[in-house]
């Protein structure tokens, strides 16, 4: 079990997610963007980050970028329908372990989540 944040602007992304990592026994938190994000990462202390790419504020990796300064240790998980070749690097430079591509199913999340978070 792992605290986890949720970063997606579709409200229906952030419930699935929520809903399949609550059933696996995570505590989750989600966010609409990446205001919402980095609010709730300087109020607490997340073990893991999924973050979608396309944000309505900023790009997912830049936020990726914000939330390393607050929390170093933050284990982040790209997930985004754009799967371009630049968004991989990107997402990889700024310190992702994981790049996922939309739609993803219950048993890839779980995969990801437990690989990378334990």
């Amino acid at each position: 079990m792992c605290k986890i944040l949720v970063v997606d602007d579709e409200k229906n992304i952030r419930t699935v997610f929520q809903k399949t990592l609550e059933a696996d026994g995570h505590i989750v938190d989600t966010a609409a963007n990446s205001a919402e994000a980095l609010a709730l990462a300087a109020q607490k202390k997340y073990k893991l980050a999924l973050l979608d790419i396309q944000l309505p504020d900023m790009l997912g990796t830049e936020l990726l970028k914000e939330l390393k300064k607050i929390q170093p240790e933050l284990i982040s998980v790209m997930v985004t329908g754009d799967t371009t070749l630049q968004n991989a690097v990107d997402s990889l430079n700024q310190g992702a372990e994981a790049y996922i591509r939309k739609p993803v199913n219950k048993e890839q999340l779980l995969a990801v989540i437990q690989e990378k978070a334990g």
